[in-house]
């Protein structure tokens, strides 16, 4: 799959913060568990990419994976067909092109970033600002060995597929776009300009990631939700990509506890902290979800 493919399919998903590099070589993520009377929900927060070496499926996870009846996932991002057509709703500028509000050394930097890519920079310059964002970040995380990087998510739906275990998703990869999209226009620029920097700041990038791996491989919710940052005003990044998202999803796992039987759902950690998590949507329910700690802990 060419860096290109690669940065959007991962885009809903991607933050730079969300790929785990560095820290030890084993993990103890958090998981939480959802019971009513007929139904059992475990709840994953992933890291979408971490380092080959780390051991992040720990004896709590398997546990709680093979006992379940089915998978949930945020997206699937093997569709190509869903994957094109949602680039070219959400991703592409008709208009004219954002270099136009940028500085003569960021348009360097924005160029920089397309040679990287292995894009033309005509085409990256007609991409919408969240959408060269993302490129940034991938290629971030490929450039330094993404070949040989582990992929929770993705490692999940294999066992999960070997075994006949049915997979479902939260959303579409259209849904996920869509969010990048809405973002207000001086927003998608100021994220752009953030990114910017990194392209000649990896070490900076390393660090971001690095603080991010540390939390979640810990499962230090308070160091999760200290990278994420507190900024939910109504239509900021963190607005659209976790509160919002959170609460479309509730339709479907509220479904989930209102059927029978166990369900594992894996989804970003940045989605299982913070002040509009889903544990938290499921506690305004009347649910009671309980942390697994790994201390003895058994989820059965």
């Amino acid at each position: 799959m060419s860096l290109w493919s690669r940065a959007f399919k991962w885009a809903g998903l991607v933050l730079l913060p969300f790929f785990a590099f560095g820290g030890a070589a084993s993990a103890e993520p958090a998981l939480w568990v959802v019971r009513d009377g007929d139904s059992t929900v475990y709840l994953f927060g992933t890291m979408h990419a971490v380092s080959a070496d780390f051991e992040w499926a720990d004896p709590r996870v398997v546990r709680a994976f093979e006992q379940s009846d089915e998978l949930w996932l945020e997206v699937d991002i093997s569709n190509d067909f869903d994957f094109t057509v949602a680039i070219l709703t959400y991703g592409v500028n008709y208009g004219a092109s954002f270099v136009e509000e940028l500085t003569d050394e960021e348009i360097e930097l924005v160029d920089e970033a397309a040679e990287r890519s292995d894009i033309p920079p005509v085409i990256l310059r007609h991409l919408r600002p969240w959408a060269v964002s993302m490129l940034i970040d991938v290629n971030l995380i490929f450039g330094r060995g993404g070949e040989t990087n582990a992929y929770p998510d993705n490692d999940l739906e294999i066992a999960a597929s070997s075994v006949d275990k049915p997979v479902h998703y939260l959303e579409t990869i259209g849904d996920q776009l869509r969010a990048f999209s809405e973002m207000d226009w001086d927003a998608e620029l100021h994220m752009m300009r953030v990114r910017l920097h990194f392209v000649r700041d990896e070490e900076g990038s390393r660090l971001v990631a690095e603080k991010m791996a540390n939390a979640w491989q810990g499962g230090d919710v308070e160091g999760i939700e200290a990278v994420i940052g507190d900024d939910f005003e109504p239509g900021s990044l963190n607005d659209r990509l976790f509160r919002q998202r959170n609460e479309r999803w509730m339709a479907k796992i509220r479904d989930v506890l209102t059927g029978a039987g166990t369900s594992f759902i894996a989804v970003g950690a940045g989605h299982l902290v913070g002040p509009h998590n889903v544990l938290a949507l499921l506690e305004a329910e009347g649910y009671h979800p309980e942390r697994i700690h790994s201390e003895g802990a058994d989820p059965r």
